[in-house]
């Protein structure tokens, strides 16, 4: 199972959760919601954490391929 940001958000067509909570927080800057500083942080650790779980995923891939 992939981890779940990389998993496809089933309800909106061919996106990531990862991608979705990007548009997310767009839109709440977009809307002034969230200030550029509020936005800057939760962009830079939601693709930090996006990043882990893609590193996660290729090295759980590479294992299989080694067994497999």
């Amino acid at each position: 199972m992939k981890p779940f940001l990389l998993q496809q958000a089933t309800d909106w067509a061919n996106q990531t959760h990862e991608e979705r909570l990007l548009l997310c927080l767009e839109a709440a800057y977009t809307h002034d919601l969230i200030n550029e500083k509020t936005f800057n942080q939760a962009t830079a650790k939601l693709r930090a954490r996006a990043d882990i779980q893609r590193e996660q995923l290729a090295s759980s891939n590479n294992k299989e391929t080694d067994h497999g």
